[in-house]
């Protein structure tokens, strides 16, 4: 049996599966994509602000800010048992 090895193409794999979806199948990856926009373009940047940014504005300063967290958080749990 004469076989042909080579790379595996899996940019061809994918666009054939999207190519013979069923119209089912594109509604529901057109509502996924339009969820995944939703939830990183609009929603990320208003729950989830850059929060270290407000505290410093050096890599440095935010280190010795998370540095000092850690330390009171620690400390604080250690005085509570």
């Amino acid at each position: 049996m004469d076989s042909k090895t080579g790379k595996f193409n899996f940019f061809a794999m994918f666009w054939d599966g999207i190519k013979n979806m069923g119209t089912l199948g594109k509604t529901l990856w057109i509502l996924v994509i339009i969820k995944l926009c939703i939830m990183f373009l609009i929603l990320r940047p208003i729950f989830f602000p850059n929060f270290l940014s407000s505290k410093s504005d050096s890599a440095e300063g935010k280190a010795d800010y998370v540095r000092q967290e850690l330390i009171e958080r620690a400390t604080s749990n250690d005085s509570i048992k």
